[in-house]
């Protein structure tokens, strides 16, 4: 749970396409959004490992955590349950300040040395290396395309103003006939072609290309919005410069023994 609340898993990035971790608002805010309702004093029980959710709200947090992807639900919910209640010995452990050791005064001379005349700015540019490549692996790069706001929805959660779905849908009913998906595209030069991927149960089953230009209206949509879809999991793949994001949904009925994870 640490982790999920940390790293803000299942949680929009920010601008910058950074993680932004969950806070208490958030995070009930999302439970609520699927009708589930939660004593406010759970969630930090559940952040320190205090107190292990119950099975029901196991999976509410997983289905959070996973962005709606029914297989990475399935994932989170069996190590969520699998994963141990943090005992009282541990959290004691956690919190016992360590027993004062003699220092040794070499070590502190030597470490004294290291911040002093010409040594201090050698560590500062060493310093200042490693944080530019901490932020070289946290932030994508500049040249790499990547994209953001990668839903699907009905017309009903569709803006054509805007020209994006309002509002994220992952699980469609059986008799839709037509489902629009946009996204947010990121590090992209005019007229950079790209390609469109859709499978249906792991199956690939159409491909469009198309260029980010003027005529590419922000969004596309697949069904002629009279023949339903079949039921199952669709999948959709698109890639930029050999770069792949991936963003699913499901039609009627789902059995994960039928789907098999995508080449």
């Amino acid at each position: 749970m640490t982790f999920i609340w940390d790293y803000g898993l299942g949680r929009r990035l920010d601008s910058s396409g950074l993680p932004r971790p969950w806070d208490k608002t958030s995070f009930e805010s999302a439970l609520m959004d699927i009708n589930v309702e939660v004593d406010p004093r759970s969630f930090q029980n559940w952040r320190t490992g205090s107190h292990k959710a119950g099975r029901k709200n196991i999976h509410a947090i997983s289905r959070i955590a996973s962005g709606g992807d029914p297989i990475l639900q399935k994932d989170w919910a069996q190590a969520l349950l699998k994963a141990p209640k943090v005992s009282s010995a541990q959290k004691q452990v956690s919190v016992k300040e360590p027993a004062t050791q003699p220092q040794d005064v070499t070590t502190t001379r030597s470490v004294e040395r290291l911040f002093t005349g010409s040594n201090r700015y050698v560590l500062m540019a060493v310093l200042a290396s490693f944080a530019v490549a901490i932020l070289f692996f946290l932030n994508p790069s500049d040249e790499a395309p990547y994209l953001t706001d990668f839903v699907f929805c009905d017309e009903a959660n569709f803006s054509r103003s805007l020209q994006k779905c309002e509002q994220g849908i992952v699980e469609f009913p059986k008799e839709t006939s037509r489902v629009f998906v946009s996204f947010q595209p990121h590090n992209i030069d005019d007229g950079q072609p790209f390609t469109r991927k859709w499978y249906f149960r792991s199956v690939l089953f159409l491909t469009r290309e198309s260029f980010f230009d003027d005529a590419w209206p922000g969004y596309t949509f697949y069904g002629d919005g009279d023949k339903p879809f079949a039921e199952g999991k669709y999948d959709l793949r698109v890639i930029i410069d050999g770069k792949v994001s991936t963003a699913s949904f499901i039609i009627g009925a789902y059995n994960p023994e039928d789907v098999f994870p995508s080449e």
